[in-house]
């Protein structure tokens, strides 16, 4: 099975110039650890985290609220292609942590989000984790 099967494409995203408390907001709001950064082309140029852009405003003030976002996001986003397979897209995810990798065509344009939590093996994993079964538990499922 393939990305494309699984992805979101119905998600939100900020833009870089976006303020960093309007992003927190919208993190809040839609149960979202991180948010795609999208430019005016449609482009990902990175993803911002609600952890990053918390201890941003944290450490500098109440005025980094209306700081942009393209000063706290990172712009070495993961990311995946539509048709790259599940496991590679797992793979990612488990190696980079977070609940969702963007999806990107050829050219670097935003398509969507592949949550953890729809991605089988991951969603058993992180499942697993939390009720502390042996690893080997997993190969049955």
């Amino acid at each position: 099975m393939n990305v494309q099967k699984l992805m979101n494409i119905e998600v939100p995203v900020c833009s870089p110039t976006d303020p960093v408390d309007s992003v927190l907001r919208k993190m809040v709001d839609e149960a979202l650890e991180s948010l795609p950064v999208v430019d005016w082309r449609g482009r990902l140029v990175g993803v911002v985290t609600a952890e990053s852009a918390r201890a941003t405003v944290r450490l500098w003030s109440a005025s980094t609220h209306a700081m942009p976002v393209e000063i706290v996001m990172s712009r070495r986003a993961p990311s995946c292609r539509p048709s790259d397979t599940l496991s590679d897209a797992e793979t990612t995810l488990e190696h980079y942590g977070g609940d969702s990798i963007p999806v990107i065509d050829d050219d670097g344009n935003f398509l969507g989000l592949l949550f953890a939590s729809d991605a089988p093996f991951t969603a058993a994993l992180r499942a697993a984790a939390k009720k502390k079964l042996p690893s080997k538990a997993l190969q049955a499922t």
